[in-house]
């Protein structure tokens, strides 16, 4: 088979299933390692493809920004699971810091409020603390400035030195895209510098995004992906998406 042939056959398997591994390749077209990363090169420079440790990925779409409310709905039922699974990674009396502005978060807060009897939890999301202001026994810290009504979240100089001047044992971030090669990403210039600073005072950052956000593209960039990092979703993800990230000692965590 001529090299051509490989490479639009390589592209036709990544449209259908978004993700090849380079063994996948091997077996399939029986040539050797080095001929498929020398394909996978040439097919990356061309635009069609990201290449990632051990296979790659067809690049990532850029979302589409859409409004507060209209999140809400949007992948509801992968929003309310991963949040019942981001709790196991939660211990009775610790403080944690979670990043308001967004649907993901509020979804968390309830789940958060209904398993656990003590807990200090720093947000700068009105809705966050309106839902987790009804269980008496938590500890609560709105972190206030100026307020955004899109995201129903405070912003700005003050909500960031609020953070600045914290230390949290977790840090629960909600972003709009995660991917390999952009890493992870949102829309909000107002909120970017927020997250950035919740990220940085927590001993260990969590990022939760259902499914549908992975391997997408948002305009702002918050940071590199890490093994560093915890990486939490629900049981929608594809499964050769979820493949590659093991490949790249990404820790992600699903039901």
């Amino acid at each position: 088979m001529f090299a051509k042939e490989r490479h639009e056959q390589i592209v036709s398997m990544l449209r259908k299933k978004r993700t090849v591994t380079t063994p996948e390749l091997v077996q399939h077209f029986q040539v050797s390692i080095e001929t498929i990363r020398r394909d996978l090169l040439t097919l990356e420079q061309k635009g069609l493809l990201q290449r990632v440790h051990g296979g790659a990925m067809m690049p990532g779409e850029m979302r589409v920004y859409t409004e507060y409310t209209q999140r809400m709905e949007e992948n509801k039922k992968g929003k309310i699971e991963l949040a019942h699974t981001a709790v196991s990674l939660v211990h009775e009396g610790e403080i944690l810091c979670i990043d308001g502005s967004s649907a993901t978060a509020l979804y968390f807060a309830k789940v958060l409020r209904d398993a656990f009897n003590h807990l200090t939890i720093v947000t700068n999301g009105l809705d966050v603390f309106n839902e987790l202001s009804h269980k008496d026994s938590f500890e609560l810290f709105l972190c206030g400035g100026y307020f955004s009504h899109p995201e129903m979240a405070f912003h700005g100089h003050q909500t960031i030195e609020t953070l600045r001047n914290l230390h949290v044992q977790k840090s629960f971030v909600c972003p709009s895209a995660i991917s390999l090669h952009e890493g992870v990403c949102d829309f909000s210039h107002t909120m970017q510098s927020v997250q950035m600073q919740i990220m940085a005072c927590g001993e260990e950052v969590i990022f939760l995004a259902d499914s549908d956000k992975f391997e997408k593209r948002a305009m702002l960039k918050l940071c590199d992906m890490s093994p560093q990092h915890v990486y939490v979703t629900d049981s929608g993800i594809d499964a050769g998406i979820l493949q590659l990230y093991k490949e790249n000692d990404m820790q992600v965590i699903v039901k």
